[in-house]
Order: C-alpha cells, then structure tokens, then sequence
C-alpha cells in the first residue's frame, strides 16, 4: 500500500507522529485481507473477526511530510487460531519501520478464540517461515 505523509501525519517539527505508522499499517493489513479474497467485510459477516493480540514494533527512521512511502504485509506464521504478518514501512528503498503483529481469529459474539476457517486459511495461503504448529 503506497501513501504520502501527510500535513495531519506530523508534529510541529515536521516529523510523522509515532501513533500514524499504526494506522498506516492498518491501513495496508486490511488491504492485504482484502487480496486475500476472504475481506474483512465477509469475516464478519460470517461472525469472526482478526484481533491484534501482540505487536513487537521498531521506529528505524523518521518520515516527514510530504514524504511517499509504501507498506509491504508478508504472512509469516499461522496455527489453528493465529496468523502472524510482518509489516514494514519503506520510503523509497530506506526501511523506516517494521512490525510484527499476532492476530487471532475470534468468534465476534463471544469474543473468544476459534480456529481459522478453511476459507480464511485458503485465502492466506502458507506462512513464510515454519513455526512448531505448521511444519
């Protein structure tokens, strides 16, 4: 997902406020659902829904405004109930923040874990590394 810093993104130095790389992010794990085939929309529809249960996050450079930017989303691991993605933020070919975030796969009514639907584990397809649940 590709977006420009805006005006609204920064502090008065200019710099992008920590908090927006989380929406940015967001921003790009839903669209990245979406791709899948299997979007939030129908998830819900369907009574689940994907919750962020653990983030390990890295500022490695600032961005400012006016600068463009893209975030790239990789699935890196998934069990029963969980998948994890790496998300990082480039600006131009300079990596300026990763993340690493588990989510999982919820009943909406209950509000408790479930297994991923088949149709959710098709749409994701196989995790990039392998992790002791999926060899």
């Amino acid at each position: 997902m590709n977006f420009e810093v805006q005006f609204e993104d920064v502090d008065s130095t200019g710099v992008a406020h920590h908090p927006n790389y989380l929406n940015w992010i967001e921003r790009a794990r839903g669209a990245w659902i979406a791709e899948t085939g299997y979007p939030f929309q129908d998830m819900i529809r369907d009574g689940l829904g994907l919750a962020v249960v653990e983030m390990a996050l890295k500022y490695l450079a600032p961005l400012r405004f006016g600068d463009r930017a893209r975030v790239e989303s990789k699935l890196v691991a998934r069990s029963r109930s969980t998948i994890t993605l790496d998300q990082r933020i480039f600006s131009g070919q300079k990596e300026v923040f990763t993340a690493e975030l588990r989510l999982v796969c919820i009943d909406l009514k209950s509000f408790r874990p479930v297994q991923l639907p088949a149709r959710l584990e098709a749409a994701v397809g196989a995790p990039a590394r392998p992790t002791p649940e999926n060899p």
